[in-house]
């Protein structure tokens, strides 16, 4: 409980200081995350802006007057259709505390901490810039974390609780879309278990896109291009900067994947870069002390690692994600600390788990010098040494999704392994 106990006084100090001093707030709150805002809660009122807006009649796809930015409807069109959900802006700070404070509890379902060192290590996670900028945004990506909080805890248990993990993994993707990859939880589960629940979630979303087939590209199209600034990650961010040149580490930007019609350069290195980063995962997941030291993990801390990795990993392929999307990197502290204590791994690999919670940290301090280069408030040689950080924690994004990718590799061979074992006896009876 210390890790709910812990982010509920921060966000209770937090919102204290907002409601006695103002001026306060935002200096502490750019101090933690260079990019805080004045009023919290802005993609809390995205969502609260589109629902009005169609509910009105007005088609949120081309235009959004009731957003105070105009941000076009870019999330999958079943949020339209929560009637329960308010579309009036004054309940804008309740539904954003409200989905704080189950984002706070939420982490309790994680790993209970064997070690100072690894409870140092979470709680510097959960108090990171990257958690701030989710919850002080109010963004939807809490509720991610929420619904993933909830199938780690119903996939431990057996019965009912199968086909209920199933449920949220589909409510999930139907959300946000890129949560559907929880999916590959299912491989622990029996083959016709599997199978079976495998087909309700495809059929679900089967019909889901069948009822809006019409909304779904334009919602796609909305999808903004990624930026090349230092709020964001993905793995294109590097793929866009060696096609493009050094020159575009903060000026360019990096185009919506669902609306590119053709190849261009800098999609064939994004493919060669995770064409080398799986041989590499693939490498470290057959290695005897990675497979040794994911076998010791514990039930809960093998869920929460596969979560947090499938859902970092696939946001990481996808497109080039807010930083607040990062908050996922949670659950997988646990897990890569663990599996850092096992004799015979790397370097890189034991450190891993601190090495996760150095670049969670980092965004704010590369962010503050992004805007100071932006402002041409740096020399030439300071400049130099942003980019050069900026590279650098760039390469770490792509050794923690390398990682993580191991740790997924790995679980999808021991599944299998399982798999083989069940259908042997059948063909031996046959």
């Amino acid at each position: 409980m210390l890790p709910v106990m812990v982010a509920g006084t921060v966000f209770l100090l937090a919102a204290g200081t907002f409601a006695l001093d103002h001026a306060l707030y935002l200096k502490g709150m750019h101090a933690w995350m260079s990019n805080a805002l004045g009023e919290p809660f802005y993609d809390t009122r995205f969502v609260i802006a589109q629902l009005s807006c169609w509910r009105s009649g007005i088609d949120v796809y081309a235009a959004v007057p009731c957003d105070p930015s105009g941000r076009l409807m870019d999330y999958p069109p079943i949020w339209l259709r929560l009637w329960f959900l308010p579309d009036d802006p004054s309940a804008t700070v309740p539904l954003g505390i409200g989905l704080a404070f189950v984002f706070i509890l939420s982490l309790a379902t994680l790993p209970r901490s064997q070690s100072a060192g690894e409870r140092l290590l979470l709680l510097a996670a959960i108090l990171s810039p990257v958690t701030a900028y989710a919850v002080e945004r109010g963004n939807t990506d809490l509720l991610t974390f929420i619904l993933a909080s909830a199938v780690v805890f119903f996939a431990e248990r057996g019965g009912l609780f199968r086909p209920l993990m199933a449920t949220l993994v589909f409510v999930a993707g139907a959300l946000k879309l890129y949560p559907f990859s929880m999916i590959i939880l299912l491989a622990r589960e029996r083959i016709q278990t599997a199978i079976g629940m495998l087909a309700c979630v495809l059929l679900g979303g089967a019909v889901m896109a069948a009822l809006w087939s019409d909304e779904f590209p334009r919602m796609l199209r909305n999808i903004p291009e990624g930026s090349m600034s230092f709020h964001v990650f993905g793995a294109a961010r590097i793929s866009e900067l060696l096609a493009s040149g050094p020159g575009n580490a903060e000026r360019g930007s990096i185009p919506n994947p669902f609306a590119v019609t053709a190849f261009s350069p800098a999609q064939i290195v994004l493919v060669a870069c995770l064409l080398f980063a799986s041989l590499t995962a693939a490498l470290i997941s057959r290695t005897e002390s990675h497979e040794a030291a994911c076998a010791r993990l514990s039930a809960r801390e093998s869920s929460c690692l596969l979560v947090g990795a499938v859902l970092f990993c696939s946001c990481f392929v996808l497109h080039a994600s807010a930083t607040y999307r990062a908050v996922m990197l949670i659950f997988v502290i646990p897990g890569l600390f663990r599996t850092g204590l096992e004799p015979g791994n790397g370097v890189f690999v034991r450190w891993s788990a601190a090495l996760t919670v150095l670049w969670m940290w980092s965004s704010n301090s590369v962010l503050s010098a992004g805007g100071a280069i932006q402002a041409g408030a740096l020399s030439p040689m300071s400049v130099a040494v942003v980019l050069t950080v900026w590279l650098m924690r760039e390469l770490l994004s792509w050794w923690i999704f390398i990682v993580l990718l191991a740790a997924l590799f790995n679980f999808l061979r021991v599944s299998s392994r399982g798999w083989r074992a069940v259908a042997a006896p059948s063909r031996i009876r046959a």
